[in-house]
C-alpha cells in the first residue's frame, strides 16, 4: 500500500511541476519557453500536446531549457523537487526490494526445519515433501 502511494505522490508532483513550469513558460509571453520552443500554437496544438511537451521539458530543465530569470528559480526549485522524487522512488523500491529478499530467507529457514523435522520422523515419499514444501511456500507467501 505504501508503494501505490508513493507512486501516486510521484505522479502528481510531476503533474504539478509540469503545470507550473508551463504557467512559467506562458507568463512571459515574448520569451518564455513556450514560445522560444513553438509549443505556443493556440490554434492548433491540442492541450494533450502542450502538456506532453511540458512534462517532457520538465526533466529536462538542466540541459539549457530555462533561460529567463524566471524559468532559472523555477528550474532551480524543480530541479530540488525532482531530486526528492528520486530519493523517495529509489527509498520505496529498495524497501520493497529488501521485503522480498527478508521473505526468502525467512522460507529458506522454514525449510531447513522442515527437512530437518522430516528426515528423523520417516518421510520417505518425495511427493509428501514436495507438498509440504508448496504449502509452506503459500502458507508464507499469504502471511
Amino acid at each position: 500500500m505504501n508503494s501505490i502511494f508513493t507512486f501516486i505522490l510521484i505522479l502528481y508532483l510531476a503533474h504539478l511541476l509540469a503545470c507550473c513550469w508551463y504557467w512559467v513558460g506562458t507568463s512571459e509571453d515574448p520569451e518564455g519557453w513556450v514560445v522560444r520552443n513553438d509549443v505556443h500554437n493556440l490554434t492548433e496544438a491540442p492541450h494533450s500536446a502542450k502538456y506532453a511537451a511540458s512534462i517532457y521539458t520538465i526533466f529536462k530543465l538542466g540541459d539549457g531549457f530555462a533561460v529567463t530569470p524566471q524559468e532559472q528559480v523555477f528550474a532551480f526549485a524543480s530541479e530540488i523537487a525532482i531530486s526528492l522524487i528520486y530519493g523517495a522512488l529509489a527509498g520505496v523500491m529498495s524497501t520493497m526490494m529488501m521485503a522480498g529478499s527478508v521473505g526468502e530467507q525467512e522460507y529458506l529457514v522454514k525449510l531447513a526445519q522442515l527437512k530437518v523435522c522430516s528426515r528423523p520422523s520417516g518421510l520417505p515419499s518425495p511427493p509428501l515433501r514436495a507438498r509440504l514444501t508448496r504449502n509452506l511456500w503459500h502458507v508464507l507467501r499469504r502471511g
